[in-house]
């Protein structure tokens, strides 16, 4: 992800289906707010091929990822967390109160662990010259060259 994006607001926290049309009347507009004038001959799929707005994008002012701590930081809180391994029903709630679901992804255990594991075993166990790992976490050999 870049550094820094904007994006088009889902109209409810229930459902966000993405309007292209709405999507593309988002970059207009954004691509006019600091114009004297809105430019009425702007092309907007000119500008987001220009751009390379992913769709639902609307402005990418820094597209760097510039390596920052934060994901391994949720991951450490995560970690230290008490109640053992519950979903969060609710990250936008502002109370201070964590609602917590008692249910659990298959892929929490079978994937996202197993990358923990990998995370702090010894680098020699799973040599990455030899071995691909597919979106599951299931190490593959590599065919020799």
């Amino acid at each position: 992800m870049p550094e820094s994006f904007e994006v088009v607001p889902c109209a409810s926290q229930e459902s966000c289906p993405l309007s292209e049309w709405q999507w593309k009347q988002e970059v207009w507009k954004n691509a006019n707010r600091l114009e004297p004038e809105p430019n009425l001959n702007l092309n907007v799929d000119t500008f987001i091929r220009d751009h390379r707005l992913p769709k639902g994008f609307t402005e990418i002012p820094d597209t760097a990822c510039n390596l920052r701590p934060e994901a391994i930081e949720s991951i450490f809180t995560l970690y230290r967390a008490k109640n053992g391994n519950a979903a969060i029903g609710d990250v936008t709630d502002e109370s201070g109160e964590m609602t917590l679901e008692d249910s659990m992804e298959g892929m929490w255990m079978s994937q996202t662990l197993k990358y923990f594991y990998l995370m702090f075993i010894s680098p020699d166990l799973i040599n990455l010259y030899e071995f691909v790992f597919n979106a599951g976490g299931h190490p593959l050999k590599r065919p020799n060259e």
